[in-house]
Order: C-alpha cells, then sequence, then structure tokens
C-alpha cells in the first residue's frame, strides 16, 4: 500500500501535493521522529520487509508541506524474521509428529490394557465360577473354608486387575460414573458378607455400622462406592495385625433431595506415621517399602479411592497414630433414592411362577472351560442349556431349536458374537428368532464394551468373572417380562 502511494505521489502535481501535506500533518503529526516495521507479503517472493519513518517538508512560513517518507529494505530483519518463521514451521512439524505417537501409544496403551483384561478374566471366570459351584456342593467345614479361602483371593486378585484399569480410566479422564437407584444397606451387607471371609482369614473380624439417620436407598454409582468401600476395607484387613476392622456409614449433610455421605474404615493395626500422611494418597506409594514386601499392594487402591470421591463431589482423608491403628475416610455426596423392587423379591416371584425347566437357554461361548461354568451354573438355578463353540454354530442351532435366550460370548473363532447377534437380528436364523433374547456375556469388560455390545444388538451384559447374582438377575428380568410368550411356545 505504501509503496503505492509513494509511485501515486511521484504523478501528482505540486498543488495537490500541498493539500495532501496539510491533511497528512493534521492526522499523523503525532508520528513525527517514530520508527515502524512494514510488511506485506508478495505472491513470488513471499514476506518482504522495510523500515519506514516520516519527516516533515517545511515551507517559508515553517508550515508543514507534506510528509516524505524514507524507505529502506531491512535484509538482517527480512533474514531473521525468516529464520524464526521456518524455526516456528519446522517446530510445529515435530509437534504434530510428537501429537500423533503419543496417540498412537494411547491406543496400543488401551489396546494392550483391553487385551490384558480380557485374557486375565477369561480364566479368572473358570476360578470363581467353579469355585461358587464348589460352595452349592455339601462340604466339610474344612472343605468349605478351602473353598472360601480360594473365593475371596479370587476377589483379591479381580480388585488388583481392576485396580489397574481403573487408574488407567482415570489418567487418561475416561471414567464416569452413573447415576442408579440402589440399595444401600443390601450393598453394604454384601460388602461384610465377602470381605467376612478374607478376615477371618486373616484372624481377624469384620462388622458394619450403618446410622440410623443413613437413607436405605442411594442414587449414585454403587459398583465405584462399593469399590472405595473395599479399597479402605482391604488395607485395614492387611494391616489389622489380627485386630477387628469396623466399617462406619454416617451422614455428614442431609439436604431434601441428596446427602454428603461419610464413609470410614478403622483397624487398630500398626498405625502411620504423620509425616508419611503426605504420600498416603498418592499414584504408587506406600509408607516404605518394607510395607509392600509384607503385606503386598499395588499401591493404587488410596489414590482411586480419592479420585472417585473426588468425582462425587468429596474428599478423603486419614487419622491415625502409630501403633494404635488407622481410620482412613471418605466423604461422597449422593442423590436420596426411593424403594425399588428388590432381587430377594424378584427371585421369590420367579420360583413361585415360572417353570425354570421350560426355558431354553444357547450358550455361544468357545472356552471349554467357561463352557462347564456356565452349563453347570444354569443347570443349578434350573434351566436347560446347550453349547455352541462359535458364533456361527450358534446360528445353525437357532435354525433347528427353539431357545429363549441366548448367552453370548464376543471372542470366538470363526463368527465372533458382533457378527453372530447381527446374522440374528437379519433373520438368518430364522424370522421368529429375529428378537431373541441376547445376554452378553463377555470377558470385555473395558469402557464402551458394554455400549458396544447393546449398539450390536444384544439386550443385556454381563461380565466376566460372571457374578452368579447378576446373571440370575439378567435373566429373570427378562423371563417375567416374557412370561406368557414362554407359555406359548411350550
Amino acid at each position: 500500500m505504501l509503496k503505492n502511494l509513494i509511485n501515486k505521489f511521484e504523478k501528482t502535481s505540486l498543488h495537490v501535493l500541498f493539500w495532501v501535506g496539510l491533511i497528512l500533518a493534521i492526522l499523523f503529526s503525532e508520528l513525527i521522529g517514530l520508527t515502524t516495521v512494514y510488511i506485506w507479503k508478495r505472491e513470488i517472493s513471499g514476506f518482504y520487509f522495510f523500515l519506514g519513518f516520516i519527516t516533515p517538508l517545511l515551507d517559508g512560513s515553517l508550515v508543514i508541506a507534506f510528509f516524505t517518507l524514507a524507505i529502506r529494505q531491512l535484509r538482517e530483519i527480512r533474514k531473521s524474521l525468516t529464520e524464526e518463521i521456518s524455526q516456528h514451521q519446522h517446530a510445529k512439524k515435530e509437534l504434530i509428529a510428537a501429537r500423533e505417537v503419543a496417540e498412537d501409544a494411547t491406543r496400543s496403551k488401551s489396546e494392550f490394557l483391553a487385551n490384558m483384561s480380557h485374557e486375565i478374566r477369561t480364566p479368572m471366570n473358570g476360578i470363581m465360577g467353579m469355585t461358587d459351584i464348589l460352595l452349592d456342593m455339601e462340604l466339610s467345614a474344612e472343605q468349605k473354608e478351602v473353598a472360601d479361602t480360594i473365593k475371596a483371593s479370587g476377589a483379591s486378585l479381580l480388585t488388583i486387575i481392576n485396580d489397574i484399569l481403573d487408574f488407567s480410566k482415570i489418567e487418561a479422564g475416561k471414567l464416569n460414573l452413573e447415576a442408579v437407584n440402589f440399595d444401600f444397606r443390601d450393598m453394604m451387607e454384601q460388602i461384610g458378607k465377602m470381605l467376612g471371609v478374607l478376615a477371618k482369614a486373616k484372624d481377624s473380624s469384620l462388622s458394619c455400622q450403618i446410622a440410623e439417620d443413613v437413607p436405605q436407598y442411594l442414587v449414585g454409582d454403587p459398583v465405584r462406592l462399593r469399590q472405595i468401600i473395599i479399597n479402605y476395607t482391604n488395607n485395614a484387613l492387611k494391616f489389622s495385625n489380627r485386630k477387628p476392622v469396623v466399617i462406619h456409614a454416617s451422614v455428614e449433610k442431609k439436604q431434601a433431595k441428596k446427602i454428603r455421605l461419610r464413609l470410614a474404615v478403622s483397624d487398630k493395626g500398626i498405625g502411620i506415621p504423620a509425616e508419611k500422611f503426605g504420600v498416603l494418597f498418592h499414584s504408587f506409594s506406600q509408607v516404605d517399602t518394607s510395607t509392600t514386601r509384607k503385606f503386598g499392594g499395588t499401591g493404587l487402591g488410596l489414590t482411586i479411592a480419592k479420585k472417585l470421591s473426588e468425582l462425587m463431589n468429596g474428599e478423603v482423608g486419614v487419622e491415625s497414630m502409630v501403633g494404635k491403628g488407622s481410620t482412613f475416610w471418605a466423604i461422597v455426596e449422593l442423590g436420596i433414592g426411593e424403594r425399588t423392587v428388590q432381587l430377594k423379591d424378584a427371585d421369590q416371584h420367579e420360583e413361585v411362577e415360572m417353570d425354570k425347566t421350560a426355558v431354553h437357554i444357547l450358550i455361544a461361548e468357545d472356552n471349554i472351560i467357561n463352557q462347564k461354568v456356565a452349563t453347570m451354573t444354569l443347570e443349578k438355578m434350573g434351566y436347560t442349556a446347550d453349547i455352541a463353540e462359535n458364533g456361527r454354530v450358534a446360528v445353525d442351532m437357532l435354525k433347528i431349536g427353539e431357545y429363549h435366550i441366548v448367552l453370548m460370548d464376543v471372542q470366538m473363532p470363526e463368527m465372533d458374537g458382533y457378527e453372530a447377534t447381527k446374522a440374528i437380528r437379519n433373520g438368518d436364523a430364522h424370522e421368529f428368532n429375529k428378537n431373541i433374547h441376547i445376554i452378553a456375556m463377555t470377558a470385555n469388560a473395558m469402557k464402551g464394551d458394554r455400549e458396544k455390545c447393546l449398539a450390536a444388538g444384544m439386550n443385556d451384559f454381563v461380565a466376566k468373572p460372571v457374578n452368579r447374582r447378576e446373571l440370575k438377575s439378567a435373566i429373570i428380568h427378562f423371563l417375567q417380562h416374557a412370561e406368557m410368550k414362554i407359555q406359548d411356545v411350550v
């Protein structure tokens, strides 16, 4: 623009320049003596850099008649800025490349964790499932104690696995909480039963104290709330020195529709020095390395409890004295729920009104051990079941047999659970099976796996290791709504 202006000035009469100079004198008098760098882009050579300064021209009456614009090219500035731009572009390319590498690493990490989760959960399903079946048999007191210990140890191993996976989700910011209505007192009873076995194995005892003003029904994420309590209680039992451990639940603050619930786990164990409090809720941190050697643990349980509490708009803390014991507490915000039909009531309803032997279930599962676990578990519940070793066989069996439910594994050879479900929904297993009830029963238990199964056309989801109570609930929930159809078929 300035260059064009100068060219025009050269072709303009002195009379016009006088008036232009006068106008410029009024408009730009404040710029006298100032130096400015002008940059404009030329199509061929890129950026072009000039330094300009304004000099007034005076007539005989000392009136500013015009400003001259002296311009000189600054090659050194151009070179410097060109290099700077080049470095910036190079740094930008490196940043993009580094981001792509980081994204690839994150994807690889997620894939590894998903595979690890599946590979560990598959044999764990055999261990936990067979132990449940064993506990249903008539055992001597000693045999029952052995089986209970196996189950408790399996549950502890599963907790460690879940801690590692959950920590990864938390670090990636991908852990989301549910908001469902649940029976808090029933949940605490189940925790007490499960960890009571572990306490007994450690020659300790476990009790649970719930204040009267704590509502029975709450709204929140019972799985994550349970995880906080279990992590605290596992720690307490680990360091209890064969002394009692107590779980406390009380109301910190109560409003019309929500509550701040205080959960605390107390032990009379070895205690913690005050100067070590600061490291307790940090990832992979323990009081000292000898603790890991003597008592075990990943150092993630307290970190996860802290993160989960914060996700519930809460906080955590600890009170402890060396040789006297410790109390770990968490305050969480939950909604106040309402009474719903309990699973116990559902069980009774099912036993009174349903002929379970008329219900035929097809199990699509490639793992031989898990085939046995599923078959024996369903037989214990009173149902009849057949096995299909992969998705393709499942589709073929549906063509020739009458089934009411399919328990569908996901990772199978030849045809996986997603493909099999799609084929069934498309009518490849006859029109009358297009809407058959399909329950995913899979070791794929990472974030999004449930949603993926439902999106593929499955109706429900149960993760491995299969919790028999959850499987029973999923089956009963369907049968109660489909009872008339089943009677029509039979």
